[in-house]
């Protein structure tokens, strides 16, 4: 902002001078130079806080009213002349400048408190698209840009040559008998279990590894870089302290576990066709009697 202060002054001290009184009258001599300094300080002002196009139309509006007022202010004082503005050209800067001021002050403190509001408005709308609001951990459409941004970002390296080997793996988990926990218990004490289950995942998983709902009892787990026997230890864990965690919710008669579709798969897969595979072994492990992991241990999918 100062900046643009220092730079927009020499324009408002040219036009103080009597050759562009002449050329341009006293009121653009005036108005001009002024208006090209307020609006380049909010420009810069605006443009650092914040990307909103709705501020740069207020700031619009804010010059226009600015200018406009000084022209009443101007054609009030009777300073259209040339003569008189030579003579009293200081009390009409003053009754400008006052003008700009009472204005542009109010409007920036304004436009200051809208910008705040609207960041919180914009962090709470982000929280809330990225974040399932149950279970706290992300949402489906979060986590699926998380797995396509890395995805994506192996396909870029290994169009650039570079050897991508790095394996990463999916486990799909589905609370078993999920209907039956609502019809019976509930549908407080199944949202009871879907947060259970959302914490479990969360804290049993290893920092970089991310964990989403992506719909109704259903998990995902996105396993970075790791091996299969990594992937098949993680999913029999994870099985194993939900159950344990449902026995803790302390709700006779209350029995929760899971089943865990995994797949490995190479860098630079897409989402739907891991994921269709990793769902292919949740329903085997469903078919198998429920409260298993069933892991493809043929080759992992290639890109």
């Amino acid at each position: 902002m100062v900046k643009a202060a220092l730079l927009s002054a020499p324009l408002y001290l040219a036009f103080q001078k009597p050759f562009f009184s002449k050329v341009s009258g006293s009121l653009w001599r005036l108005i001009l130079p002024e208006t090209v300094l307020l609006s380049t300080i909010m420009t810069d002002w605006l443009a650092r806080a914040s990307r909103h196009n709705s501020f740069g139309v207020a700031a619009a509006i804010t010059l226009v009213l600015i200018l406009a007022a000084e022209v009443v202010v101007t054609q009030t004082l009777g300073y259209f002349d040339p003569h008189h503005m030579e003579e009293h050209g200081f009390a009409v800067v003053l009754a400008t400048g006052g003008t700009t001021a009472l204005l542009a002050f109010p409007t920036l403190i304004i436009l200051m408190k809208m910008t705040r509001r609207i960041d919180a408005m914009r962090r709470q709308l982000a929280q809330a698209v990225q974040t399932d609001f149950l279970t706290g951990t992300m949402s489906r459409a979060a986590f699926m840009e998380t797995f396509e941004r890395r995805q994506s970002k192996a396909r870029e390296r290994r169009t650039e040559g570079y050897n991508v080997n790095c394996r990463d793996a999916l486990l799909v988990v589905d609370a078993d008998h999920f209907k039956s926990i609502n019809d019976r218990f509930g549908h407080s004490i199944g949202d009871a279990v879907l947060t259970m289950m959302g914490r479990v995942l969360h804290t049993s998983v290893r920092p970089g590894d991310h964990v989403g709902r992506l719909g109704g009892e259903e998990f995902g787990v996105y396993l970075i870089g790791c091996s299969e026997q990594d992937a098949l230890d993680a999913a029999e864990r994870l099985r194993a302290a939900i159950a344990d965690s449902g026995r803790h919710l302390n709700i006779e008669g209350l029995s929760v576990t899971v089943s865990i579709g995994a797949v490995m798969f190479e860098p630079a897969c897409e989402f739907a066709r891991v994921f269709e595979k990793a769902d292919e072994n949740l329903y085997a492990a469903k078919d198998a009697g429920r409260n298993k992991v069933i892991f493809d241990d043929r080759q992992p999918l290639a890109a």
